[in-house]
């Protein structure tokens, strides 16, 4: 999924500013993201966020399993640059650089 959407000016809403913008779109995330944590169990003790683009999904993971290691990877480095300015940890990587 590509980091932005550009509009006709040339201007470019980054995935943060549309997830901000609209109650339904995060209403939708919202529920997405309890349909994905639901599948984490107890005993996992470390997450990947494979495509974490932005970091939103990578926030929530974060704030809702405080006491596992957590990591992001996206194949942008300019995605990885936006996590790692709002204090995620992310790589920029494909699942194949990863071992």
């Amino acid at each position: 999924m590509p980091v932005n959407h550009k509009i006709p000016n040339g201007d470019v809403i980054y995935q943060r500013e549309q997830y901000a913008g609209s109650r339904i779109t995060r209403k939708y995330w919202n529920y997405r993201d309890r349909q994905v944590f639901a599948f984490i169990k107890p005993e996992y003790k470390r997450i990947i966020d494979i495509g974490c683009g932005e970091g939103l999904t990578l926030e929530k993971v974060i704030r809702n399993f405080p006491n596992r290691m957590v990591l992001g990877v996206d194949l942008s480095a300019e995605n990885i640059t936006i996590c790692r300015e709002h204090g995620l940890p992310g790589i920029h990587s494909s699942i194949y650089g990863l071992s």
